[in-house]
């Protein structure tokens, strides 16, 4: 599974993630069109940012390095949306359909959080518990054994 913490800040970028970690290939069934879709809203973003050398960068780097990226930038789609269901293939808790938000903060629209919900009674929401009964109590350590 893909470690934030172990990913430099300067690398923890959605859209760079999900070209670049092939376990974000897996995780997600649906990849081609969740893949698809990100890069219609960062076209979107950069529209609204057309002075941002960083965005501008991020683009020029993925148009490089990925022919997927390259010819779906090119298509020049852009979308705007903030809700829908995500599939995934989680390696130890199976598949899931989840519900997604995505939240925006009024005073800086540049960050923005997305919440993951599973129908109640679900098997997706068994299979949020049994991650979350897995997930260590301080993010910062490992589970530890018991012998």
């Amino acid at each position: 599974m893909l470690d934030f913490a172990e990913v430099p800040e300067s690398e923890r970028n959605w859209l760079k993630l999900l070209f670049d970690d092939s376990m974000l290939r897996r995780l997600f069934p649906d990849w081609d069109e969740l893949a698809r879709l990100t890069v219609a809203y960062v076209r979107m973003e950069a529209a609204n940012r057309p002075d941002d050398i960083h965005l501008a960068t991020l683009i020029d780097d993925l148009s490089a390095r990925h022919d997927q990226f390259r010819a779906w930038w090119d298509d020049h789609n852009v979308a705007v949306r903030r809700e829908g269901t995500r599939r995934i293939e989680h390696p130890s808790a199976g598949p899931m359909t989840l519900d997604w938000t995505t939240l925006t903060v009024d005073a800086n629209p540049n960050q923005q959080l997305t919440i993951f919900t599973a129908e109640p009674g679900s098997p997706s929401e068994e299979a949020l518990r049994r991650l979350a009964a897995e997930a260590p109590a301080d993010p910062g350590s490992t589970p530890s054994s018991v012998d």
